[in-house]
């Protein structure tokens, strides 16, 4: 299975457009922590275009996902490996965190691996968007 974990987000664009984005590439699962703003926001409606009732979703702690024993957690982090030099997983969860404070310590400590999409920081912008990173990664993790 493929699945999305996502840590903390807040924005109801952003978590409408993650969903969208899940339906689209055809992700398995979202899994949504506690507080992450609340899938029925009409926002979260609204930016999801109808894919937030298509899409399989539930919520879980960070303590729930971590106690999943033999799951492959990575994360989706700035400092991790280019996604251009390693293989993609064939299944999995992917943690996004949060979009000004990324994934959290707890989760960051006890994944498998963590990788970044490369990007020429130089230019001024500090991160990437998280519904942008979704979709990045939605299609790297799939072709």
């Amino acid at each position: 299975m493929r699945i999305f974990y996502l840590d903390s987000i807040r924005d109801p664009g952003n978590l409408g457009t993650i969903l969208r984005i899940a339906d689209w590439f055809g992700l398995d699962f979202v899994i949504l922590s506690p507080d992450c703003v609340d899938v029925y926001n009409h926002k979260v409606l609204q930016a999801s275009m109808g894919s937030a009732m298509r899409i399989r979703k539930a919520e879980l702690d960070i303590a729930g996902l971590l106690a999943i024993g033999d799951a492959k957690i990575f994360v989706c982090d700035a400092g991790g490996k280019n996604i251009n030099d390693i293989m993609a997983p064939a299944e999995g969860i992917i943690v996004l965190g949060n979009e000004s404070l990324g994934v959290s310590d707890e989760i960051m400590h006890r994944v498998k691996d963590v990788f970044a999409i490369p990007g020429d920081r130089s230019l001024g912008a500090e991160s990437l968007n998280v519904a942008s990173a979704a979709a990045i990664v939605a299609a790297w993790w799939v072709k």
